[in-house]
């Protein structure tokens, strides 16, 4: 009886474990960067726009823009989903240069990995955006 004393907490430990595994499978996270996301005002916007791409979701990504450049941005998308098999962004960093009431400046680092005919690439992007609030809503002015 003494035994499984000390064995309930192990087990009940590794089931745990067990349970972040699994949560962290199917919300395709990786230790020690998470691609999920609840980052408010203009780096989250960023983040999550960056985070889309991966949904192969032309109007979601464009979402993220602000007038015309959302269709250029929905435009870019189409070819790029079009011209690859898959498409991913990894290891995202963003930083925030400068944010006041409606104008903000996001400088963002991610891997663009595409793969076409079996070959994957990886593309490292480095970019400054700007942002504008339309509406009480942080959108991006310039395409990638």
């Amino acid at each position: 009886m003494n035994a499984m004393r000390w064995l309930r907490p192990i087990i009940r430990l590794g089931m745990l474990v067990g349970a972040i595994i699994l949560i962290m499978q199917f919300t395709n996270c990786e230790i020690p960067s998470c691609s999920l996301t609840t980052a408010q005002g203009p780096t989250g916007v960023v983040e999550r726009m960056l985070h889309s791409i991966e949904s192969r979701d032309p109007e979601k990504v464009g979402s993220y823009f602000f007038g015309p450049v959302a269709d250029i941005m929905r435009q870019q998308m189409r070819r790029l989903y079009g011209r690859f098999e898959t498409v991913k962004v990894e290891n995202v960093a963003v930083e925030l240069v400068y944010e006041e009431s409606i104008n903000a400046r996001v400088h963002a680092y991610w891997d663009l990995v595409t793969t076409a005919y079996g070959q994957t690439s990886t593309q490292r992007v480095d970019q400054l955006l700007r942002l504008s609030k339309v509406n009480g809503e942080w959108l991006i002015k310039e395409s990638l």
